[in-house]
């Protein structure tokens, strides 16, 4: 449980720096008082994060396997490893 908090933490981390850094080319954004521009990117970040996790249950589920990520034999493509 530890990893998938600290894998969810940089991936809302990563998506919030991005929203925040895309910001300025926004002219509604540059209008916006800081504080509220800040919210609409973390609400952006974690829509990220529920869209990305969406997509770990899906292919989980495509595998049939919930620890797909860390697993050995993840292969790309559909083929068989060995």
């Amino acid at each position: 449980m530890k990893r998938w908090m600290t894998f969810g933490l940089i991936v809302f981390g990563l998506h919030f720096a991005w929203e925040m850094s895309q910001a300025d080319w926004f002219a509604s954004m540059q209008r916006m008082s800081f504080w509220y521009a800040t919210f609409l990117s973390f609400r952006a970040a974690l829509g990220d994060l529920v869209i990305t996790a969406g997509a770990f249950v899906f292919a989980a589920v495509a595998v049939r396997k919930p620890t797909w990520p860390t697993s050995n034999g993840v292969v790309l493509g559909g083929g068989q490893e060995g």
